[in-house]
């Protein structure tokens, strides 16, 4: 394990692969809703044109000749606390929106103010701070008083839930909807990191956690906090579409780290914690199942754990499935 690290940021929720999907909007002539939250950059194709005129990679609705504005729906796929808005013109040069505003709701009956109206400038990345710290499910942005944006990104973290509260039946403790939380890792040059704990399944080798190639002795790592201290009964390793460039083995540490814990504390005791699967072959485009059988010192209920790749490439998803036990660590 090196000492080089990166601490990981807050995750774009505003994505397929975490559950968001478009709603209603008032306009979409030009360009579709659904474009505003695709996982790629965006692109600009010189001579692409569609019945409506010239494609774009956004969402763009037509020309307004009344004195109202249009808007879109992004319903998050949980509610969520967002702390950060990135809103990107990228090849709108005459034809973006000059103003947005957004708003933000948890049961679509009263929204609140997100971003107030504030200006756009074109072919440009743009960020917003969230003050607002309320819950939100389903996002509304409003362009004033029309034309387009390429792309939304919302930062944050969902809400978790209550284990106290729910059965203790298992579940997968390390997915971001359960309260799952990318830490820090030593590279991410391909992918995203936050993909390794989706809900969903990696629908293509852009949804997943990937290194570079390594060139130099040692091996890539990521540390997870999981949602709760839970008791681990079956580890899940996908490497679905990472087909020639999977890694060779892979193996998982675990730990119980105290709440609040600083970042720089856990990682450096992490080469300390207990490792519960030793460096275990992986093959390409499968999904690795282990077992009791297979893991070992899992008797008691870790919060956090350490997913190493031997020596580098890419994997899709991991999924822990443990016993929530949602006592006070100390």
């Amino acid at each position: 394990m090196t000492s080089e690290w990166t601490p990981a940021e807050l995750p774009n929720l505003a994505l397929t692969r975490f559950g968001a999907q478009t709603g209603e909007t008032s306009d979409q002539f030009f360009a579709p809703l659904s474009r505003l939250i695709q996982p790629h950059k965006p692109v600009f194709i010189p001579d692409k044109y569609d019945e409506h005129g010239k494609w774009m990679d956004g969402w763009e609705s037509k020309r307004r000749r009344n004195l109202l504005s249009d808007w879109g729906e992004i319903i998050l796929g949980m509610p969520s606390i967002i702390e950060k808005i990135s809103l990107d013109t990228a090849h709108f040069t005459g034809n973006y929106a000059p103003a947005i505003s957004l708003e933000g709701t948890l049961d679509n009956t009263q929204y609140f103010s997100l971003v107030p109206p504030s200006p756009l400038g074109p072919n440009a990345l743009h960020h917003f701070h969230v003050s607002e710290q309320n819950p939100v499910k389903t996002l509304r942005l409003h362009l004033l008083p029309d034309g387009g944006v390429a792309r939304l990104h919302a930062f944050g973290l969902p809400i978790p839930p209550d284990f106290s509260k729910t059965s203790h039946d298992t579940i997968d403790i390390a997915c971001l909807s359960n309260g799952g939380k990318i830490l820090a890792y030593n590279d991410a040059h391909f992918g995203d990191p936050w993909a390794l704990i989706a809900p969903a399944k990696g629908e293509n080798m852009g949804d997943g956690w990937e290194t570079r190639r390594r060139r130099s002795p040692g091996f890539d790592w990521i540390n997870i906090q999981l949602g709760t201290p839970g008791l681990i009964h079956s580890v899940s390793i996908d490497t679905a579409h990472f087909k020639g460039n999977s890694p060779h083995s892979c193996s998982l540490k675990a730990a119980l780290i105290p709440p609040d814990s600083p970042l720089p504390f856990v990682v450096a005791n992490s080469i300390y914690w207990q490792e519960i699967l030793p460096p275990t072959k992986l093959n390409p485009d499968s999904v690795h199942s282990f077992s009791l059988d297979d893991l070992s010192a899992v008797s008691k209920p870790f919060n956090a754990i350490q997913l190493c790749s031997f020596p580098d490439g890419g994997i899709s998803r991991i999924r822990v499935h443990a016993k929530p036990q949602p006592t006070e660590v100390s």
